[in-house]
């Protein structure tokens, strides 16, 4: 309701920048959807390394493992995979390679 009528109250001092904004969203959201997409593969992925059989002996023999925050440690390591493989795509269509001495 709130996002309404900021979009109202913005529509009524700048009406072309707020239609702007409505049509651009959904283009923004799609751009960034396959982002999101691999940080939950990503996350998935470190996840499962995370509760593997190789671990879980050692985290029994401890007690049951505290719940994880949301502000963890791994957001740092899942934004380099990512980061890592966004430059990979970004060179890839640029077509570019690089050039070791």
């Amino acid at each position: 309701m709130i996002k309404f009528l900021v979009w109202l109250l913005l529509l009524a001092v700048c009406w072309p920048l707020a239609l702007l904004a409505l049509v651009l969203w959904p283009v923004v959201w799609l751009l960034s959807l396959p982002f999101r997409l691999v940080g939950m593969a990503v996350a998935g992925v470190l996840e499962l390394c995370a509760r593997s059989s190789c671990c879980r002996g050692a985290c029994s023999a401890r007690g049951p493992a505290p719940s994880p925050s949301k502000e963890s440690d791994m957001g740092f390591i899942t934004a380099l995979i990512i980061g890592g493989i966004v430059g990979w795509l970004a060179s890839m269509v640029m077509k570019t390679t690089p050039r070791w001495a």
